[in-house]
């Protein structure tokens, strides 16, 4: 598990140092995917270590969501990513079309990030502010899947959010 995540870790620093590239192929999407999936569940595992530390309760998945994301598993995360990705992407790609800087990308990102993850609240029962602990790694990925869709195209952002949903779907189903 550690040198996986070291290579993770390895695989997200190349995509930094290349964010400028416009060779988009300098990691192939694939690999970006396992590793981000694989930081994903680091970083939720340790969120749930924090909160059991903490003594904190874990919240409680609200009663049908895994049925919900079962069926719907298709055209939530389109319509999420189209929300989320879609309309920041087009207003900054407008703002930097008139008034240049990339500034405008990084405070569409950042902004559209959080509110991913706090609108993944309502995934729980009830409300404690720790739940925005929990939240959290839904606001990284909100970045991620920003920086695909910027990196490569919003359909290769759908596709990522289809196939973490269907993931986390399955695993919810087993467990």
């Amino acid at each position: 598990m550690g040198s996986t995540f070291f290579a993770s870790v390895r695989t997200f620093y190349t995509f930094w140092v290349n964010r400028e590239s416009t060779d988009r192929t300098a990691i192939s999407f694939l690999g970006a995917c396992s590793d981000f999936f694989l930081i994903s569940m680091f970083l939720a595992a340790l969120v749930f270590l924090i909160t059991k530390f903490l003594g904190l309760e874990w919240p409680e998945i609200r009663p049908g969501y895994v049925e919900l994301q079962s069926w719907e598993g298709v055209l939530v995360p389109v319509l999420e990513e189209l929300l989320f990705r879609g309309f920041p992407l087009g207003i900054a790609f407008l703002i930097h079309k008139k008034v240049g800087g990339n500034i405008f990308f990084w405070v569409m990102g950042i902004s559209s990030s959080l509110l991913f993850g706090l609108v993944h609240i309502t995934n729980y029962v009830g409300f404690e502010p720790h739940y925005l602990l929990v939240v959290s790694n839904h606001t990284l990925l909100g970045f991620v899947l920003y920086w695909m869709a910027r990196t490569w195209g919003l359909g290769y952002s759908i596709l990522y959010h289809l196939g973490y949903n269907g993931v986390l779907t399955l695993f919810a189903k087993i467990v």
